[in-house]
């Protein structure tokens, strides 16, 4: 059963990252590398939910999602500085947890 259950996550990645190419390739103008990073962040999410290392899983997803947001949008310091104090948040929220 273990064997199957990542098989099955295996399949649900290439899902998100064909998805994601796919939608990266139906916007027009784009810039290839801000969609990268949104894509490898959807990895990142589905660890958060299928995975028990949550508080890693979790800044990974915000770290890419928001370096996605700061290449696409073309603002770097507003939102470095509230990555950085999302980090912080998760930090404290699961310094008490065991994950």
């Amino acid at each position: 059963m273990g064997n199957n259950l990542k098989h099955n996550r295996s399949d649900f990645s290439l899902g998100i990252i064909l998805i994601g190419l796919g939608l990266i390739f139906l916007i027009k103008p784009f810039s290839l590398f801000p969609w990268i990073l949104l894509v490898i962040s959807l990895i990142y999410l589905k660890n958060f939910f299928f995975s028990s290392n949550k508080r890693s899983n979790l800044s990974g997803f915000i770290w890419l999602a928001g370096l996605f947001l700061i290449f696409y949008f073309n603002i770097f310091w507003p939102a470095i500085l509230i990555l950085i104090g999302i980090q912080i948040l998760i930090n404290s929220l699961y310094k008490n947890n065991n994950f």
